[in-house]
């Protein structure tokens, strides 16, 4: 039978500084997921980055 989160964690525990390096990597991955937001919305609007330049407060 699988194991809930939960249980895997309470079987598998981390340590304090590998705890702090995932937190660390974890947000690198999200800042690095959040920098691709703007070109893929950029990008389904069928708009060049120059364009997107061109608008008042886009990049605000």
């Amino acid at each position: 039978m699988a194991l809930s989160y939960e249980e895997y964690r309470a079987k598998h525990s981390v340590s304090p500084s590998d705890r702090a390096e995932i937190d660390a990597l974890t947000e690198l991955m999200l800042a690095e997921v959040r920098a691709y937001r703007p070109r893929e919305l950029r990008e389904q609007a069928g708009l060049a980055q120059a364009q997107v330049a061109e608008i008042p407060n886009a990049g605000a």
